[in-house]
């Protein structure tokens, strides 16, 4: 038995793959903030790392990178014609993702594998559902 499938219109497959992208940034997103509660990040290669402690000059009690919360708070998504980047424009995030002479690296983002899986996952469920097979 065969099943009809309709192939959609280029302009349909450019507002499909728009939402996908909405959609997939929004759980990538909430993927990264997790990372806050977990004070560590997956690298790359899928292996979580704790962040680095405190220096001695500075035991606060709080959690790290949770100082005021601001950090957290300034994470943006940007969307654009091939997707989205997810950018903070808080000048030390920088220096806590990549590190310093002063303080070490703490990445908070990483491009992995569970990442691509997110991003897959949405655009599938999308597609299958658009074409009626799901």
């Amino acid at each position: 038995m065969a099943k009809k499938i309709k192939v959609p219109n280029a302009r349909m497959l450019k507002q499909t793959l728009a939402l996908v992208s909405r959609k997939a940034g929004k759980r990538v997103m909430s993927h990264f903030e997790k990372n806050f509660d977990k004070q560590g990040s997956e690298t790359e290669k899928g292996t979580f790392v704790r962040w680095a402690e405190r220096s001695s000059a500075n035991k606060s009690r709080k959690p790290i990178l949770k100082d005021t919360g601001r950090l957290r708070k300034s994470f943006k998504i940007k969307f654009n014609k091939g997707g989205f980047s997810i950018i903070n424009p808080i000048p030390y995030g920088a220096i806590h993702q990549q590190g310093n002479d002063n303080l070490p690296e703490r990445p908070i983002i990483w491009h992995s594998e569970e990442i691509d899986n997110i991003i897959v996952a949405e655009l599938d469920k999308k597609v299958m559902k658009m074409l009626g097979i799901r």
